[in-house]
């Protein structure tokens, strides 16, 4: 477990550990939201991976995906393949974080372009892409 209260050393020293992964126990409330709900991914990938570079992006994509699928033993999740669910989120990673804060949580993310849940969209006309609306 993290809390942002402690020094950016320690986080930086736990995101960064092989043996971490990062999930998130936001959820919906009467009210307003902690800003997790909407901004744990984008923020990892966003400050966190390509702005801090604490990360790879291919390695915080595992710690977000298949690594807890694996930790959590979540069969048929965590990696586009045969037999798995398509549970697939397209972003932009020179645009994607979170703009939410604890005084406007709700805020929605940057950088994300599609969500698909098991095949199906959740959305599918998000946030425009930039480098992607460039190739």
């Amino acid at each position: 477990m993290l809390e942002m209260n402690q020094s950016e050393s320690n986080l930086r020293q736990t995101l960064s550990h092989p043996l971490s992964c990062v999930i998130s126990d936001g959820f919906y409330v009467k009210g307003r939201p902690h800003p997790r709900l909407y901004g744990t991914f984008p923020l990892l990938l966003g400050e966190m991976t390509r702005e801090r570079g604490w990360l790879t992006l291919a390695a915080a994509v595992h710690k977000i995906t298949e690594k807890p699928a694996r930790r959590f033993s979540i069969p048929q999740r965590g990696r586009v393949e045969r037999g798995y669910f398509a549970d697939v989120v397209v972003f932009d990673p020179s645009t994607v974080n979170s703009p939410g804060t604890y005084e406007m949580p709700a805020l929605p993310p940057r950088g994300i372009c599609h969500v698909f849940r098991n095949g199906g969209a959740i959305l599918a006309e998000g946030v425009m892409c930039s480098s992607m609306a460039n190739s």
